[in-house]
């Protein structure tokens, strides 16, 4: 007698990809979690060889962010890995390879928050200017150019 059991899995997804997954589900008349057990039974059956590379990498990227504790650090860990992270156009972080510098991805499509490192790091990514690292700004309350009467 064959047994078949099903275990609930809990996953993080950016929210494009779950747009993605409920457009398609949407247009084939599915469920979401149909289009999803089909697409990796697809991926998985071909011998897709490079997935349990990705996996791996994939974890690894995520254990690198968990464990660092800085910027510096952080660069370090992932470059032995070999990515880095780099400024986009936008002011937005993505993750490059290294050293080729090709771009893979923006941070929030791994999961991370570029708001949350820099506020568990204490500081913006090197070389961002503070407006562009979506950090406030404090100014002096003191004022320049006021001249005294005589």
């Amino acid at each position: 007698m064959t047994h078949s059991s099903h275990r609930l899995v809990t996953m993080r997804l950016p929210k494009d990809l779950i747009s993605q997954i409920e457009n398609s589900a949407r247009a084939q008349d599915m469920a979401p979690a149909e289009i999803i057990r089909t697409a990796l039974t697809d991926a998985l059956m071909k011998g897709a060889a490079s997935i349990p590379t990705r996996l791996t990498q994939r974890v690894a990227i995520t254990r690198a962010f968990d464990l660092a504790d800085g910027w510096l650090d952080l660069q370090t860990q992932l470059r032995a890995l070999g990515f880095v992270l780099r400024h986009d156009p936008d002011g937005k972080l993505s993750l490059n390879e290294w050293p080729s510098n090709q771009h893979l991805c923006k941070l929030e499509e791994i999961g991370q928050s570029q708001t949350e490192l820099t506020t568990r790091y204490r500081a913006p990514f090197p070389g961002l200017q503070p407006e562009a690292a979506h950090m406030p700004v404090f100014r002096s309350k003191r004022t320049s150019g006021m001249s005294s009467a005589a």
